[in-house]
């Protein structure tokens, strides 16, 4: 009877925590089924507690699973980075891509960071060049962007295979420009002057690994160069649903192998 008694209030604790759709209402779904085991079982302490456990490992593991299912613009950004084999990426950090940067830490990916954003790119070109990888060099809105154009046009004339990821104001105030916004300016339209050989802003997180990989995919193509990826900080920092279809390994959008 005890047994009986037992296996009948975890199921009914497990069923009533996996319905409710918020945090308390789980809690108090499953307060209730255990108040129901307690008192109609021969044992009650025994079965209540043993359901109340039950039920309680049943909610921990449906929260870690949504949270797993939950992603940073700047994880998806790193993830893709990291199925390109990115080691090293070089740049100041800023808050506007802070999303970026703690995904590296979390998947391995070193950073540094000089005193200057257009030393950052310097290092990235050199690195490609001494390594034959992509160089990836971060670099925030507005000044943070102007200060490393210096070396963008100089990194893009010596044909170094570099990445330039910067931020950008959040959707909404840019891409049209709504005029006088604090530290916003057309920088992919600047990049492109210099000569990069690919420049986008993404518009929303719908079109982030889409914009991404065609960052990535000019990146490998002749002649080496910048290509530059332009991201708003709101894409950046905020977490999303994690959608299969973003993440595809590099064989699936592109060569291998770099062409030149």
């Amino acid at each position: 009877d005890t047994l009986t008694r037992f296996f009948q209030g975890a199921a009914s604790a497990a069923a009533r925590v996996l319905q409710p759709s918020t945090w308390s209402d789980s809690l108090t779904a499953l307060a209730a089924a255990a108040g129901r085991v307690w008192s109609g079982a021969r044992y009650p302490r025994v079965c209540a507690m043993g359901a109340l456990a039950l039920g309680a490992g049943l909610l921990l593991r449906r929260r870690a699973a949504a949270r797993a299912a939950q992603v940073l613009g700047g994880g998806e950004v790193a993830e893709l980075l990291k199925a390109e084999g990115v080691e090293v990426v070089f740049g100041i950090i800023d808050g506007t891509y802070y999303g970026l940067y703690i995904s590296l830490r979390e998947l391995g990916i070193q950073f540094i960071s000089p005193r200057h954003e257009s030393t950052a790119v310097l290092m990235a070109g050199a690195y490609s060049r001494t390594t034959g990888k992509l160089g990836v060099v971060l670099a925030s809105n507005g000044p943070g962007f102007a200060n490393s154009l210096s070396g963008v046009a100089a990194v893009n004339e010596e044909g170094s295979r570099v990445m330039l990821i910067t931020s950008h104001r959040r959707v909404g105030i840019a891409y049209p420009d709504r005029g006088g916004s604090f530290q916003c300016l057309d920088q992919t339209r600047i990049t492109r002057s210099l000569g990069s050989k690919f420049s986008q802003h993404v518009p929303d997180v719908s079109r982030l690994a889409e914009i991404t990989r065609s960052v990535l995919r000019a990146a490998a193509t002749p002649a080496p160069g910048i290509v530059h990826l332009d991201v708003p900080e709101s894409v950046m920092n905020s977490k999303y649903t994690r959608q299969g279809e973003w993440f595809r390994p590099p064989s699936t959008y592109r060569v291998l192998h770099p062409l030149a």
